[in-house]
């Protein structure tokens, strides 16, 4: 039972050891000193004007093709409704099923 204790304190001291030292297995810095926000480049940063310029138009390009798209499919619905409305309006059977039954009120 000795070496069983031995051994469970030597894992144990382990990586209290490297974190005392600041480094990790490889002896590089640590990740959140490299990959810090505030002094690391931006992809922004990285990439040439033209670069952002072409990459704005195309997303400019992209959101106006979304809108011509959702305007098209409004538009197709709304003709869809007024068919329905017109065919509606030459169905006899519709306009008295769904016609107001106090006649008297449109007596002169």
């Amino acid at each position: 039972m000795g070496k069983k204790k031995q051994a469970r304190a030597q894992r144990h001291q382990g990586p209290e050891r490297t974190r005392a030292q600041g480094s990790n297995d490889r002896g590089d810095k640590r990740p959140s000193e490299s990959l810090g926000s505030g002094g690391g480049a931006t992809l922004k940063d990285l990439l040439s004007a033209d670069t952002l310029n072409k990459l704005s138009n195309q997303a400019a390009q992209l959101k106006e093709e979304e809108a011509r798209k959702q305007e098209a499919v409004r538009e197709q619905a709304r003709a869809e409704r007024e068919a329905e409305r017109k065919r509606r309006e030459n169905d006899f059977a519709y306009l008295l099923d769904n016609s107001d039954p106090d006649w008297g009120k449109h007596k002169s």
